[in-house]
């Protein structure tokens, strides 16, 4: 099993796919220097194949066929405009 490592900048934008070419078993999302969640906020946080991480009724992090994706919506703040991410892909 191979682990990618991946960072961004956000662009603020609702949804974002990042397409890694490959099936990734699980995917490990943080925005750098803060928490994964506060309050009732989600910054950050872990889905695998079948164990998306969930916002209310939608999908804040998911494993796609060839990648994963994300959602940036009011508390779910996984794609904010100028705040750098890490991932880590687990192959």
């Amino acid at each position: 099993s191979a682990v990618n490592l991946v960072t961004y900048t956000g662009e603020g934008t609702e949804k974002r796919t990042s397409t890694r070419g490959y099936h990734p078993k699980a995917v490990r999302l943080c925005r750098d220097g803060c928490y994964t969640g506060y309050s009732s906020a989600s910054y950050g946080g872990l889905a695998a194949e079948d164990v998306p991480l969930m916002y209310g009724d939608s999908v804040g992090l998911g494993v796609t066929d060839d990648g994963f994706q994300l959602l940036n919506s009011r508390n779910c703040a996984l794609n904010l405009s100028g705040y750098k991410y890490s991932f880590a892909v687990f192959a």
